[in-house]
């Protein structure tokens, strides 16, 4: 080979390590926010019942992280439909709801933990599926009280009423 192409390599070989450098800073720094959220069935009146996965480098993930990204996904993302349901838009209508109202949501995620009030975890719904040698996706069924979720928020000035009009 000429120099010029072992250059070629050369320069090939260090920009793919530096993606893949790249690719595990992202993965680390937005590992607790990877998680689906799926429709599971019908709840009772005013409730969702969805399935929350959440990837994790741990087996051992505590309960109200599940519960927690439950409301989140309800909130921010919406509910994926399955063959049992179909999905749900998200409470609020833009991405930077959450970033605009960073401080309440810190108190509602973190200090006060308020999430707690609206989801429950069903009984005898919780799996554990390894996805790579080092990451695991752990879920269960949660049960939302998403009109009481949505009161509160519209309560709280943080989304529109459904009656607000456009």
């Amino acid at each position: 080979m000429k120099r010029r192409d072992y250059l070629i390599v050369i320069a090939l070989f260090l920009f793919s390590i530096k993606s893949i450098s790249m690719y595990g800073q992202n993965v680390k720094q937005n590992i607790d926010r990877r998680y689906d959220i799926i429709c599971e069935g019908n709840g009772v009146e005013g409730t969702y019942l969805v399935k929350v996965w959440v990837y994790a480098n741990k087996l051992n993930l505590k309960p109200e992280t599940l519960r927690k990204y439950a409301v989140h996904g309800i909130i921010f993302k919406g509910v994926t439909g399955s063959t049992k349901c179909s999905g749900q838009k998200p409470f609020a209508k833009n991405l930077s709801v959450e970033e605009e109202n960073k401080e309440y949501f810190d108190e509602f995620f973190e200090k006060k933990n308020a999430y707690l009030n609206f989801a429950t975890i069903v009984e005898g719904a919780f799996e554990r599926v390894k996805v790579t040698k080092r990451q695991y996706k752990i879920g269960a069924v949660v049960s939302v009280a998403k009109d009481q979720l949505r009161k509160q928020l519209e309560a709280d000035n943080i989304i529109r009423g459904l009656s607000s009009g456009f």
